[in-house]
């Protein structure tokens, strides 16, 4: 329960790119595995999480399934979306534009009040002592 909460998300995201079998899709999971863990922390839900991993496989599956064939026929998506036999390739601006919109996404999220939990306040309590005697901090498994 005590412990830093970034090693926290960054493990369980580690775990969470490990179960995917492709390199790509590994990177891809770790990624999201972060913001998962950061939306879960923020909100202190799971919830959240829950519906984003949700919404983000919807999304790809449905983009890997039906819009290959559906995009062929609407020529304003190639501002977007570029299909050929191979797959789906996205702009890479409207990559940016994403990105860009997903940080500031996550910037919003990162300046709402946060209330941390007894075990983040007995953690913050305890890095203080060790920076304050100059002890180096016990690490612990259990």
């Amino acid at each position: 329960h005590t412990g830093h909460r970034w090693m926290a998300i960054a493990g369980s995201a580690a775990f969470f790119g490990i179960t995917h079998s492709l390199l790509q899709q590994s990177l891809s999971a770790f990624v999201l595995g972060l913001v998962i863990g950061y939306l879960t922390l923020r909100t202190g839900s799971l919830f959240p999480g829950m519906l984003y991993h949700l919404t983000h496989n919807s999304l790809a599956m449905t983009a890997a399934s039906y819009w290959p064939d559906k995009l062929k026929s609407v020529p304003s998506w190639e501002y977007f979306v570029a299909v050929d036999d191979s797959g789906l390739y996205y702009n890479p601006y409207f990559t940016l534009l994403c990105g860009a919109a997903a940080a500031l996404l996550l910037y919003w999220l990162h300046r709402q009040p946060y209330a941390a939990s007894e075990e983040e306040r007995i953690q913050t309590a305890i890095d203080h002592q060790t920076s304050l005697t100059g002890q180096r901090p016990v690490w612990r498994l259990w």
